[in-house]
């Protein structure tokens, strides 16, 4: 429980994980919670290609992608979206105004949006995670924005980050 209340009230948040941690579910859910119930987010999911990105937001059908699985399976008189409607390729649209968008790796992307949430997917193997978090900076350091990264481990840039922290 301590976990989630840091998930939720840290402006970075860096995780090291190994598979059977289920980060990245626990990660979707919380995106997942705050798109419904905060109006107006912009949660950018990102990974190292948008195929990735969008196999954690939505793809065809809710049931595939994790986020709108989630959604999904939710009771009737919880769920916010009506699929297909709700869905596009990587996109998830929330009727108050949010929308959770996979994105490839990179910062122009982020740096051409202001989003509310950044969640990269396993960083540590995605080659352009500096210019990812530096891009988003700017959101996180000027109010409520977070940024959130998980990966197992590997040298690199995301392992500096988090040895820094």
């Amino acid at each position: 429980m301590e976990w989630l209340f840091g998930l939720r009230s840290s402006g970075i948040f860096l995780v090291e994980k190994s598979r059977q941690m289920m980060v990245t579910w626990i990660v979707c859910a919380y995106l997942l919670w705050r798109a419904k119930y905060n109006k107006h987010q912009l949660i950018l999911v990102q990974s190292k290609r948008e195929d990735d990105a969008a196999n954690l937001v939505f793809v065809k059908e809710p049931h595939v992608a994790r986020i709108s699985f989630l959604e999904s399976h939710l009771p009737p008189h919880l769920r916010s979206c009506v699929f297909p409607r709700a869905g596009t390729y990587s996109h998830l649209y929330f009727p108050e105004g949010s929308h959770i968008w996979g994105i490839p790796e990179g910062g122009d992307i982020i740096r051409s949006n202001t989003p509310s949430v950044v969640f990269s997917d396993e960083s540590a193997y995605q080659p352009e995670f500096g210019n990812s978090f530096t891009a988003a900076l700017p959101a996180i350091k000027g109010g409520s924005g977070q940024y959130i990264a998980v990966s197992s481990a590997e040298p690199g840039e995301f392992q500096t980050l988090v040895e820094s922290t």
